[in-house]
């Protein structure tokens, strides 16, 4: 949010105004104001965690802004599940649940001629673990100039790599373990290289385990991030890597290529492909495997899987109906070992939502697993399983 350039008057008049000709608000403000970057909606330069008052608004999806949604000084959310799984498997998951309930906050601590800093705090106080979530000080430049860095932020924070969304359990997202509730430590500076063109760079200490220190051997890393705007087509397309040195074996890294287009004001359409290499392995950085492949019925291959490297891709297209419905569909592929695609797993997600109000949404999907490796889905690991689920989301 640039208070200095906007009232709040002139945000909700302009948000609503972007949002009567596009459902999917995100790309389509970025292409029809020429702004590339996050802030707009989030205090984040990688976007997630806390938003603006004009995220909010923006998230009200056509509905008149509750008055709560007109301040960013706080902010909160609680996400419910309750999901069951339709195959007979020997691990079931049916129930209900919430996932995350957090409080946030930003507070503006210093505003002088040259910038403006913040304080950004969130902490997660129930759901699956209570813990501390986007934690940062951010600084925002007021001139903003090409090449020179717009943001700054040193703290805790989501990295910028590929399309970060509250879907956790997308592939590419556990694959490359990016997804919202993974957060690291360092520092990130955020620009315009160009008018259309962004630019996201961090320097990190490796991936946090909940508020503990990185995993033994992981010395540091480094998160780049660039993403162009084509502004008559509206749709823009990224590219994102992430390195971390390990000290005692090979250090594991990951490249990211996605887009976002929205070529109608109801229609739109995200794809992302992943490459990861030395990920597999939970003794050096990653746990997700154990969702595909159990370690013990499945043993060898489990162990063979540990030094290969992974190929995930997710598409997802939407339909507005109007700012109540939306429908849309969902597919993740991935393949732990990239030399043989043939043994993959699919995972296709069909589903609608449903906006109660502006502060109140409610979705419902039904997910179709393809296991083409034989011997797997009898395990039952998390990745074979059908699922029917339904998610609670209440926010202000």
């Amino acid at each position: 949010m640039r208070k200095n350039l906007m009232g709040k008057k002139e945000i909700l008049i302009l948000a609503i105004s972007l949002f009567a000709t596009s459902i999917q608000a995100r790309p389509q403000y970025a292409a029809a104001k020429g702004i590339n970057d996050c802030t707009s909606c989030h205090y984040s330069p990688a976007g997630g965690g806390p938003k603006t008052v004009f995220g909010k608004i923006t998230a009200s999806h056509g509905f008149a802004p509750a008055k709560r949604s007109m301040t960013d000084t706080i902010s909160g959310e609680v996400r419910a599940i309750a999901l069951t799984t339709t195959k007979d498997t020997t691990n079931n998951s049916t129930g209900v649940s919430i996932m995350s309930g957090h409080l946030s906050g930003a507070i503006d601590i210093l505003d002088n001629a040259k910038g403006t800093t913040h304080i950004v705090a969130a902490y997660d106080f129930f759901g699956y673990g209570a813990t501390a979530r986007d934690s940062f000080i951010r600084w925002q430049a007021k001139d903003r100039k090409n090449f020179s860095p717009q943001h700054m932020v040193v703290g805790k924070f989501n990295i910028p790599f590929g399309i970060l969304t509250d879907e956790h359990r997308t592939y590419v997202r556990m694959q490359t373990k990016t997804s919202e509730n993974e957060y690291e430590m360092g520092g990130m500076i955020s620009g315009n290289l160009a008018a259309m063109t962004h630019y996201d760079l961090a320097i990190v200490q490796g991936f946090q385990q909940g508020n503990s220190f990185p995993n033994a051997g992981v010395q540091w890393g480094v998160v780049s991030n660039i993403r162009m705007m084509f502004q008559s087509i509206h749709m823009y397309i990224g590219l994102s890597g992430l390195y971390y040195k390990n000290g005692t074996v090979d250090s594991p890294w990951a490249a990211s290529t996605y887009m976002v287009w929205a070529p109608t004001a109801k229609f739109s359409i995200m794809a992302e492909v992943d490459y990861a290499k030395n990920m597999n392995d939970p003794n050096i950085l990653n746990s997700y495997l154990a969702k595909f492949v159990d370690s013990a019925a499945s043993n060898t291959y489990y162990n063979d899987l540990l030094t290969k490297s992974s190929l995930g891709a997710m598409v997802q297209f939407d339909y507005a109906i109007n700012n109540k419905w939306t429908v849309y569909n969902k597919i993740d592929f991935l393949a732990p070992d990239e030399e043989f695609l043939k043994d993959h797993y699919i995972n296709n997600g069909v589903g609608f939502k449903y906006f109660i109000n502006s502060n109140m949404d409610v979705d419902c999907r039904f997910e179709k697993t393809i296991v083409s490796r034989d011997g797997i889905e009898e395990t039952g690991v998390s990745a074979s399983k059908d699922r029917v689920m339904m998610l609670g989301h209440v926010w202000f």
